[in-house]
């Protein structure tokens, strides 16, 4: 099963957005790896999905994100059925990733 992310995440600084932009993707594409991603790193169990409060968690601990403003998770059934039969693994999909400056 792809998972798509949508977030909006307010920076802390102006400064270094790109280089936060791609912490984030790594990090969504590390944790979203069907067998060396996960909260233990040692893969998805077949039919867990992740929760928001994972997603949540991973990418307010990026380095130069302040808060998410939005998250939206995506899951993309490619062969109708399978998730219905607890027969799949995630991994990581398409990712639109929006930066904001979070001002105080």
């Amino acid at each position: 099963m792809r998972v798509d992310v949508a977030v909006e995440v307010a920076l802390v600084a102006i400064e270094g957005g790109s280089a936060v932009k791609r912490s984030v993707e790594q990090a969504l594409a590390r944790f979203l790896h069907p067998v060396t991603g996960g909260l233990d790193r040692n893969g998805w169990d077949f039919g867990r999905k992740p929760h928001s409060s994972d997603l949540y968690a991973l990418l307010e601990a990026v380095p130069g994100v302040d808060h998410l403003r939005s998250l939206q998770v995506v899951e993309n059934e490619e062969r109708p059925g399978v998730l219905a039969s607890g027969r799949f693994l995630v991994y990581s999909g398409t990712h639109d990733i929006r930066l904001t400056y979070a001002e105080t």
